[in-house]
Order: C-alpha cells, then sequence, then structure tokens
C-alpha cells in the first residue's frame, strides 16, 4: 500500500489498453472517412493523425513521459496532480466513475476556475493500487458536499 500521511499515492504508467485503445478508435475513423470526397477526406486524415500523435504524446508512447505521473487523493476529497515536469497543482474531486477496464475523475480547480478529467487505465498503476483507488471511489461520504 502506498498510504503517505493518510493519502493514497498513485504512479501512473504507460496504458497498453489505452494505446489499443486510441489505435482501434483512430483506425476506425479513419476507415469510415473513406466515403467522403477526397479533399474533404485528406483534410480530416490529417487532422486525424495530428491528433493521434498529440495523444500519443500526451500519454507518454512519444518523445517523453505522461502528462500526468503521480496522483495524491486523501480523503477530504482532494487531489494533487503532479505532471512530467515536476509541477503540482491541487484539485478538488467532483465525480468519480470506476470500473474493471478504468477508472475516470473528475476535478475542480480549487478556484473553481476550469476542470480536468484524468483517465486511469487499468494497466497502468499496479493491480493493488487500482483497487485501493476503486474502494476510495466508492465511499459515499467523499462526494457530499
Amino acid at each position: 500500500m502506498l498510504y503517505q500521511q493518510n493519502r493514497l499515492v498513485i504512479s501512473l504508467q504507460r496504458s497498453n489498453y489505452l494505446l489499443a485503445y486510441f489505435i482501434l478508435l483512430h483506425s476506425f475513423i479513419a476507415f469510415n472517412m473513406l466515403l467522403l470526397p477526397v479533399l474533404v477526406r485528406l483534410i480530416l486524415i490529417i487532422l486525424l493523425v495530428v491528433y493521434f500523435v498529440l495523444l500519443l504524446k500526451r500519454y507518454g508512447w512519444l518523445w517523453e513521459k505522461p502528462a500526468i505521473q503521480r496522483l495524491y487523493l486523501n480523503m477530504k476529497g482532494e487531489v494533487v496532480v503532479s505532471d512530467h515536469q515536476l509541477n503540482t497543482t491541487i484539485f478538488s474531486l467532483t465525480h468519480g466513475y470506476a470500473c474493471s477496464w478504468f477508472v475516470i475523475l473528475s476535478l475542480a480547480s480549487t478556484d473553481s476556475r476550469f476542470k480536468k478529467y484524468v483517465f486511469i487505465a487499468a494497466d497502468a498503476v499496479e493491480k493493488d493500487l487500482y483497487r485501493q483507488l476503486n474502494v476510495y471511489l466508492a465511499d459515499p461520504k467523499l462526494f457530499q458536499q
């Protein structure tokens, strides 16, 4: 268990599930673009490839580490997000969805100016930490205002 001072520390790694999902999704979209006129198809496929490369970069498959390296969650619903440049930002956890394949966290900045959604695939963290995260999100007191 990686509890430090009553908080759960989650280190994120590259996810093979997420990579397979991105490849399948973008392939499906590109295949469906074959029915479009040539010029429109060319423009949309270029945009799709650029977006795919940006997603791979963000999730750590190209050139650098994943955009989010570590999450620190405490029992007050606060989440500290640490990026690959070791910058930290404090968020409050507004919602969370957990299933056997992935977890989605909805985070709001402390001054409520913007929201961030964090997608955590099951293979991006250790199995025990993933189970602990599911238990953490199942706590009904966590999301009460």
